[in-house]
Parts: structure tokens; C-alpha cells; sequence
């Protein structure tokens, strides 16, 4: 776990970090539960995004993992499509999200 997520994101909000390398680029995701513990929304806008992306990257680095924190427009990659992402790669055998497992992650931390 990296110390930004422990210091800056643990003690508000739920999250789930995840680390991957089966494509062309190793890379992480830190998902983050859309309400905060006293139950206001989390929201931040772009440029706590940013300095957020900017932290963990440094985080990793400190810890030997070349990390760099570019934005998607950056790497060439356009907005995503989450009306159909998830469907398809159910399609392909890649997910196999459902809510009554989301829903036992959240009992485990609850």
C-alpha cells in the first residue's frame, strides 16, 4: 500500500487499490468510494485529481516503481465509454463484476 493512499484517502473514504500488469504498461488504480465516512459525497474536482495522481506517483517512486502520473489525453487514449465497456468484456469472459460482490467487498470492511 502506498503511503498517500494510507495518509490521504484511507481515513475519509473506502477504497479499493488495484495493481496490474497484463497490458502493454504495468499500472494501478485506486477506486474510491463515492461518499465520504460521514456520508458526504466525495467529489474532488480535476485539479485535486491531478495533485492526487501526482502524490501516488511520487509515493511509488520513493518506493523504487516508475511511476509517472500522465493523464489519458496525454497517452493518447479518448473518454471512455462505461455504457458498454463492462458488457463487453463480460462478452469476452474478461469481468465478471456483479453488485452482490461488490456488495460482500463493502461487508468485509464495513
Amino acid at each position: 500500500m502506498t503511503d498517500f493512499v494510507d495518509k490521504e484517502l484511507r481515513p475519509r473514504v473506502d477504497i479499493v487499490v488495484c495493481f496490474h500488469d497484463d497490458t502493454a504498461h504495468a499500472h494501478g488504480h485506486v477506486t474510491v468510494r463515492g461518499r465520504d465516512r460521514e456520508g458526504k459525497t466525495f467529489n474532488p474536482r480535476k485539479s485535486q485529481l491531478h495533485e492526487y495522481r501526482e502524490k501516488f506517483a511520487a509515493c511509488l517512486r520513493h518506493r523504487g516503481i516508475d511511476a509517472e502520473a500522465t493523464p489519458r489525453y496525454a497517452r493518447g487514449v479518448g473518454m471512455r465509454d462505461y455504457a458498454t465497456a463492462m458488457p463487453r468484456m463480460e462478452q469476452r469472459g474478461e469481468a465478471r463484476v456483479r453488485h452482490d460482490m461488490i456488495r460482500e467487498l463493502r461487508q468485509d470492511y464495513d
